[in-house]
């Protein structure tokens, strides 16, 4: 066999060819697509936080990057610090989202610890860790849709002039979803698992809780209650009454 015989045929080199050109069209104009859409989405940030200064209120990043390439955009913002013209401040250890770039309306956020408040006007002030917090927002039709939220581990601490209060617990959710059969019209579920109140009187036993949140109408009720057994200094049961538990905080009246 003569060494001819062994060489491709020219048909074949051709589609080879056509191939290769084909891949290397489609690869620069989704490089190409996906810069386009980080420069936008870059300048649209910008131009948030412009609007919102603009407005009084300072928001501002030690370092925002936008990554992903080739398939997802990935928005990282670190030290995250606002401030308003009262001299309100807030900062939040970073911040991420994340979206498919052929799935921008589902957002997957991300937020690192500490989360730190200070209100001079109030004196008010306080911070908050956590062992993970992440969120999952769908939008639609240019408003949210649907959103998911959970909470490992949470820890707080609240000051006033007057008090000081700290909580713990061992996850947090919240849920939120856009009703079926009216577009302007959302449920939300919260529960709080395992939370324990350490100001006084502080409670001997952890709290479970469970919130029915219907909007609009700002209605809260709420379908599942456990108190467990617990000191309370006005002297009534309080294991299945919430109004009764705020009584004993000093909450209500």
């Amino acid at each position: 066999m003569s060494s001819k015989e062994n060489l491709p045929s020219k048909p074949t080199k051709r589609r080879y060819i056509v191939l290769m050109s084909v891949l290397a069209l489609v690869v620069l104009g989704w490089s190409a697509v996906w810069f386009f859409g980080r420069s936008f989405l870059h300048e649209q940030l910008n131009s948030q936080m412009s609007q919102m200064a603009a407005q009084g209120l300072e928001v501002s990043c030690a370092d925002l990057e936008i990554n992903g390439f080739p398939f997802r955009y990935e928005v990282s913002c670190r030290q995250m610090t606002s401030a308003d013209r009262s001299g309100t401040a807030a900062k939040l250890g970073g911040l991420n989202a994340v979206a498919l770039i052929y799935n921008p309306t589902h957002v997957i956020f991300e937020a690192g610890a500490p989360a730190v408040m200070d209100v001079p006007l109030s004196g008010m002030s306080g911070d908050m860790t956590w062992e993970t917090a992440r969120a999952s927002m769908k939008f639609g039709s240019g408003a949210l849709g649907k959103l998911d939220a959970v909470v490992e581990k949470p820890e707080a601490v609240l000051n006033n002039p007057v008090s000081a209060g700290s909580f713990a617990a061992e996850k947090a959710e919240l849920h939120v979803r856009q009703s079926e059969g009216d577009a302007d019209f959302f449920e939300g579920f919260l529960s709080v698992d395992a939370l324990q109140l350490r100001s006084l009187p502080a409670l001997q036993d952890a709290l479970d809780l469970r919130a029915h949140l219907q909007i609009p109408g700002g209605h809260l009720s709420w379908q599942e209650r456990t108190f467990p057994g617990w000191y309370n200094p006005t002297g009534v049961s309080c294991r299945s009454s919430l109004l009764c538990s705020m009584q004993a905080w000093g909450i209500a009246g």
